[in-house]
């Protein structure tokens, strides 16, 4: 079960819906499931490099899913544009991977949005966006727009 909702400005016109969270079937045992009809992971992992790694860690080097995996919100640090993104991190034989992205918009790298922040939207408590400008016309007007529970698989 996840979450939806959007994020807009109260000046302009920008708009943005996420839904956040993860589905019934995200658990480590499943996404571990890479050479059956029912694999996920090419449908959660956007990058053929970062899917083909991934595919590699779980295979050779003992890889496993740890931690929250699920869609997040990351943010810009060049152009201030909210992205989801299918969040995970892999141990392995030795180490660790966790994927870095980058905005398709201006190339910049991206950020987690605070986890604070990120739990106050999603449990629909009234939040200050105001910290974020948007992406669109630059001011600090940013506000949450509706949220509801949502059930995806």
């Amino acid at each position: 079960m996840g979450v939806g909702f959007g994020i807009g400005c109260r000046e302009c016109d920008y708009k943005k819906d996420f839904m956040l969270g993860i589905g019934f079937d995200y658990n480590p045992r499943s996404l571990r499931d890479i050479d059956s009809k029912y694999a996920m992971l090419q449908y959660l992992i956007k990058s053929n490099a970062a899917l083909s790694l991934v595919k590699r860690l779980i295979k050779d080097k003992n890889g496993k899913f740890a931690g929250k995996c699920g869609h997040r919100i990351y943010i810009c640090s060049r152009c201030g544009e909210f992205h989801e993104r299918f969040s995970y991190c892999i141990y392995h034989d030795e180490g660790y991977f966790e994927p870095k992205f980058i905005c398709n918009k201006c190339y910049g790298i991206l950020n987690l949005l605070n986890e604070d922040k990120l739990k106050r939207l999603c449990n629909d408590k009234s939040i200050d966006l105001s910290e974020y400008y948007c992406p669109s016309c630059g001011r600090h007007s940013l506000i949450k727009e509706g949220s509801a529970q949502c059930f995806w698989d």
